[in-house]
């Protein structure tokens, strides 16, 4: 068997995601970036993402130096604020340094020196005969706006923002702001009108529910314990602390509501992978890399490192099939299938947190495993056909939102939805699907283009089916597996029966639009 190299076809690039989002992403991880690269991943909150603050508090870092810190990177542009490679670096650099700098900061007295000690000194700003200036370190990251909200910023005024915004109080902290505890030694009560006040050298608070019979029998030694203005009782210190808690501990289970955290839909796995013409099991011959290319026209493959010479052989004849049935089922030219040698195929390479299948956009690749991709691939092939469409015609969103440029789009996204004012069972289980489960790596359930996608699939299965009676697993092997059993029947997330039908044309006049617009 001849050995299955790493990659084939032209180097698709751009897979470093999974490195940097493990050790953060640096100045060098801008080589080969490409601009929709750049647009997606050099942001924020992945050069600088936002610190564990409550931790950083119990490492024992001052807390109103925290609050500094915290002032500061919320006010740091999310994204570069021109667009280009130029300004991307600029704005990488900046954001690494400040990152850097910030996580000096200690002590509220160090950040007294944060104009001088870091904008200043790093080049974020620049002094020219006596003032001060940004310069274009300075504008790549939005400095202006930290200037602003820092240059007036004292202790005092830090203070009070932390107790206004409850800044990393536990939850029984906040609680317990609610009440104080006045000791009865060196305190009047009086009555005025309905209310009753004690009175203390420079202050009068307001009780209510105490009497004065009641305030005479609490010691001088005991303490008040008042909630907002009311009476709760006396005691000492200790027990009436003991008193909060008890009270917060009743009022928490009380007031809580268990929310339950949305989890991720995954369908069955298919365990073999079959192909299968009017039930008669197809043998499928051994491919070699250069004939996906030769016969497909992809731009470009690639497999992960896990793969061995067994399973990568396995992914090529699987996906060479499943392609040529995808070609067969849309009706053109297999050298057509990649968008005239734009797209490309990874397989298990370009990991993305546990999904089975995903399509990158930035780089115009469809990655699948040889396990949980299989019966994706028609899936990720919509979402394909969706975003070169959306950049054939210069938009920046997915195509689904073309309706202007194509009635047939607009026809089919309406019959997904509605039949006539009425919700279609198809919107109705994806909307459910959303209420239930997390969503998909393209959005929600019910939006179109996840539900175009998983039609889609539905589409190239029963074509292939009903007119060559073929039938594909690892092309559309989990079409109809998006379902569970709900109170009042099957809730479905795919087209089913007579919308099936419905669609399915709609589907089949839009691909003949695209044709004579000469995408295929």
């Amino acid at each position: 068997m001849n050995t299955i190299n790493d990659e084939f076809g032209k180097k698709i690039g751009g897979s470093k995601r999974d490195q940097w989002k493990i050790r953060g992403f640096l100045l060098e991880d801008l080589v080969g970036m490409n601009d929709a690269e750049i647009a997606r991943d050099v942001k924020k909150n992945n050069i600088f993402p936002t610190p564990d603050y409550r931790a950083l508090k119990e490492q024992g870092v001052d807390v109103n130096a925290l609050y500094f810190r915290k002032i500061i990177r919320d006010a740091l542009a999310t994204k570069p604020i021109h667009v280009g490679k130029e300004w991307a670096e600029k704005y990488t650099s900046g954001m690494l340094v400040l990152k850097e700098e910030l996580s000096k900061m200690l002590t509220w007295n160090q950040c007294k020196w944060f104009k001088e000690e870091v904008l200043i000194r790093n080049g974020f700003l620049a002094r020219n005969k006596g003032s001060l200036y940004i310069t274009s370190l300075g504008e790549s990251v939005g400095i202006y706006k930290v200037y602003k909200k820092t240059r007036f910023l004292t202790e005092g005024r830090v203070k009070r923002e932390i107790d206004k915004k409850n800044f990393l109080l536990s939850d029984f902290e906040i609680f317990s702001k609610q009440f104080c505890l006045e000791k009865k030694s060196g305190i009047e009560f009086e009555i005025q009108g309905s209310n009753g006040y004690l009175k203390k050298p420079g202050s009068l608070v307001l009780v209510r529910g105490l009497t004065q019979e009641a305030f005479d029998k609490i010691l001088d030694n005991e303490y008040l314990l008042i909630r907002k203005y009311s009476f709760m009782g006396y005691g000492t210190r200790d027990n009436l602390l003991e008193k909060i808690k008890d009270l917060y501990t009743l009022e928490s289970v009380s007031q809580t509501t268990v929310r339950k955290r949305k989890k991720k839909f995954i369908p069955k796995d298919i365990a073999v992978c079959e192909r299968r013409k009017n039930g008669i099991i197809l043998n499928m011959p051994n491919i070699t890399s250069d004939e996906m290319l030769d016969t497909f026209h992809f731009y470009g493959g690639e497999f992960g490192t896990w793969e061995n010479e067994q399973t990568r052989q396995e992914s090529l004849n699987l996906a060479y099939f499943a392609f040529a049935d995808l070609a067969l089922a849309l009706g053109v030219k297999k050298e057509s299938i990649a968008f005239n040698h734009r797209l490309s195929i990874a397989f298990g390479a370009r990991g993305r947190g546990g999904a089975a299948a995903h399509y990158e956009p930035a780089r115009e690749v469809i990655n699948l495993t040889r396990n949980k991709g299989a019966g994706c691939l028609a899936h990720e092939y919509g979402h394909a056909l969706d975003d070169i469409l959306s950049k054939k015609y210069g938009n920046s969103v997915a195509f689904t939102e073309l309706r202007a440029s194509f009635p047939s789009i607009n026809d089919l996204l309406s019959t997904m939805k509605y039949k006539g004012s009425i919700m279609t069972d198809f919107y109705k289980g994806s909307r459910e699907f959303d209420r239930l489960y997390s969503k998909t790596g393209n959005g929600y359930w019910a939006s179109d283009t996840e539900m175009f996608a998983r039609a889609f699939s539905c589409y190239i299965e029963d074509v292939l089916k009903d007119n060559f009676g073929i039938e594909n697993d690892f092309l559309c092997g989990k079409s109809d597996l998006f379902s569970y059993k709900g109170e009042n029947g099957m809730v479905r997330a795919y087209p089913y029966g007579e919308e099936r039908i419905a669609i399915n044309k709609k589907i089949d006049a839009f691909l003949k639009d695209l044709k004579q617009h000469g995408l295929f």
